[in-house]
């Protein structure tokens, strides 16, 4: 009898080691979960070719950090670009693969498609296409009551943008409570206060950074 429950006892040491394994794992895997942090910002250059509230750093020219129209001209160019812009730092020790999905009242806008963000980067995402695309100009299109030149509505419209990240299997919602995105839910180039002024004013706006949404309690 001693000879078969003798090493029973050597047996729930063993598995109590690959136990104490396997939880000790899950902090670890806690721990590389993805650390990234999400900025948003709007830039415009049909104002004033440079301002001190154009979002930096704006890595135009490297491809590897931004996805959007080209403006060999920038500084000196005041028909870059008028348009909204997300920025992704990858502060992990992992590559990331993104896609990006921001939603302003009706409006989606999925415009990058998936991308690699390498660990310790960053990526700039704003209008894409030709210069000056304007398909990514959350300031001018509804809800806002764009202005165009003329008089218009400069009543808030509350829409409060949304940036969606997918990585893998994963989603997560950063809500962006100062409505960067969308300059205030007016027609930023046209409004200040609340009321109508003719002269254009500077749209752009720094970097700030956004959180996920929280969940709504049942």
């Amino acid at each position: 009898m001693r000879g078969v429950l003798g090493p029973l006892p050597w047996l729930a040491l063993a598995l109590g080691a690959t136990l104490i394994g396997v939880m000790a794992l899950t902090p670890a895997d806690a721990s590389t979960a993805p650390r990234l942090r999400v900025y948003v910002g709007y830039m415009d250059t049909h104002t004033a070719a440079t301002s001190r509230r154009q979002p930096r750093p704006w890595p135009y020219l490297n491809p590897r950090h931004f996805l959007g129209s080209p403006c060999p001209h920038y500084k000196t160019s005041i028909r870059c670009w008028d348009a909204s812009a997300v920025r992704l730092d990858n502060h992990g020790t992992r590559p990331l693969r993104v896609h990006v999905t921001v939603f302003i009242g009706q409006h989606v806008y999925d415009l990058w498609g998936r991308r690699l963000l390498p660990a310790g980067e960053r990526l700039v995402l704003t209008e894409t296409g030709p210069r000056n695309s304007q398909n990514f100009d959350g300031s001018d299109f509804a809800p806002n009551d764009y202005d165009g030149g003329y008089r218009a509505s400069c009543k808030n419209s509350g829409a409060i943008p949304r940036v969606r990240v997918r990585i893998g299997r994963t989603t997560r919602v950063y809500r962006d409570s100062q409505q960067v995105l969308n300059t205030g839910g007016v027609d930023a180039g046209h409004c200040l206060h609340g009321s109508y002024v003719a002269a254009r004013r500077d749209e752009s706006h720094p970097w700030t950074r956004v959180w996920v949404r929280p969940r709504r309690s049942r």
